[in-house]
């Protein structure tokens, strides 16, 4: 199935126009989620991601930030610590395997061949900078006992669902980031709102349990 790319301009001009922000407030009250909302968050509080496959392939990316949805979608986990990225983070930074033993830099020069690109690499010497990178930031983490901000929009920070019940919910984007600091042990981090379930607002669980959470810096 080809990009939608109309469908995903749409989507982007709603969040940094600010008009999803200001319809959900028209629409949920004062204390409705916002796009672009960051959160400081304990990164072990995403145990779970969101698996599109449980979901009809539906990925839910940064340009549905700040959205509010009802269904079935946050139903479709799977555990964070199982996927190819926190293993492979894991295997490198704990157990000392370089990043070829991993198999991750196979894994996505496969998906370099079928895709044409993946995470912004178009060949190996894209992805062994990549990983150079990942390791003077895990250099970075571990001296700071922060995570870095990057010089990315908000948008390409590491994005957290909030689940019906309230609970966070990775939502794909961050993996690298989102494992060297569990690894690291990190107590908070830097999150950005993704998707709301509906329930979640209406039962005013996410302004207890969420918008506490909500940072100015």
């Amino acid at each position: 199935m080809k990009p939608d790319y109309f469908n995903q301009g749409w989507h982007k001009i709603l969040v940094r126009s600010g008009l999803r922000s200001a319809a959900n407030i028209i629409r949920f009250g004062k204390d409705a989620p916002l796009a672009k909302t960051v959160l400081n968050v304990d990164p072990n509080t995403l145990f779970d991601r969101y698996f599109p496959t449980a979901n009809k392939g539906i990925v839910l990316g940064s340009r549905f930030s700040g959205t509010i949805i009802d269904g079935d979608w946050d139903l479709a986990v799977r555990r964070f610590d199982v996927s190819a990225k926190y293993r492979a983070c894991h295997a490198h930074f704990v157990g000392g395997k370089s990043w070829a033993e991993t198999g991750i830099i196979e894994r996505l020069e496969k998906l370099i061949r079928e895709r044409g690109h993946f995470d912004q690499c178009y060949s190996t010497s894209d992805l062994i900078a990549r990983y150079e990178r990942l390791d003077r930031l895990w250099e970075i983490i571990n001296q700071t006992k922060t995570l870095p901000k990057t010089s990315q929009t908000p948008l390409k920070f590491i994005m957290a669902h909030v689940t019906r019940d309230a609970k966070l919910l990775f939502g794909n984007q961050g993996y690298h980031r989102l494992a060297m600091a569990q690894l690291a042990g990190l107590p908070t981090i830097p999150v950005v709102l993704g998707i709301t379930h509906r329930d979640a607002v209406l039962s005013g669980k996410f302004v207890r349990d969420i918008k506490c959470l909500t940072t100015t810096s």
